[in-house]
Order: structure tokens, then C-alpha cells, then sequence
């Protein structure tokens, strides 16, 4: 439970999500009228500070040009990515972004 606006969003709320998600119990949220809000808020990562950068361009080089760009960003990314193109497009990241787990993805 949040005090201001929309819960978990610029309070320390997330770690409260990310121990429940780790823990194995179910988080809900409201859905309102912006999906990247209500993802970040049941992904459990920081959402002190964030990014949301839409769509990426779809082409190889562009794609790549504007994931370098966001690689220096210091808060959490927030992307809009199709479901038939996750599989693929997952892997095009930069390698230094390997983090050896993969993105939270909601649904």
C-alpha cells in the first residue's frame, strides 16, 4: 500500500514487491490507462527512477544506435516490445547489457 498517486512509483514500495515476488506470492495492481506505469510497479525493480522509451525501432542498426544510447541511463528502462517479437528481439541487446537473467516481462 502507497501513500501518493500511483502506488510504488517514486516511493521505496518496489523492494516490498521484489521480496513478495521472490517469495513466490502474487502481486496485483489496479490496471489504469498506462500500461508502462502499472509494469514497472509489479516488476519489483526500482522505480524511484526511470525511463519509459516507448517502442525501439524495429531495424537492426537503428535498434542497436538506441540501445547504446540507453545504456548509460541510470534508472530502471521501461520499453514497449510486441509479444511475437520478444523472442527475438531480447537477444539483440548489447553485450555489455548481458546480465545473466533475462528482462521482466509483464503480460
Amino acid at each position: 500500500m502507497s501513500d501518493a498517486g500511483t502506488p510504488l512509483v517514486s516511493d521505496p514500495g518496489f523492494k516490498l514487491v521484489r521480496e513478495a515476488r521472490e517469495a513466490g506470492l502474487p502481486v496485483t495492481h489496479l490496471p489504469g490507462a498506462n500500461a508502462a506505469i502499472t509494469a514497472l510497479v509489479l516488476s519489483g525493480l526500482p522505480s524511484d527512477r526511470f525511463l519509459f522509451t516507448g517502442f525501439l525501432p524495429n531495424k537492426g542498426g537503428p535498434r542497436r544506435t538506441a540501445l547504446e544510447e540507453l545504456k548509460p541511463v541510470p534508472a530502471t528502462l521501461v520499453l514497449y516490445e510486441s509479444p511475437s517479437a520478444c523472442p527475438t528481439s531480447w537477444p539483440t541487446r548489447p553485450p555489455c547489457w548481458a546480465t545473466g537473467k533475462p528482462p521482466w516481462r509483464g503480460s
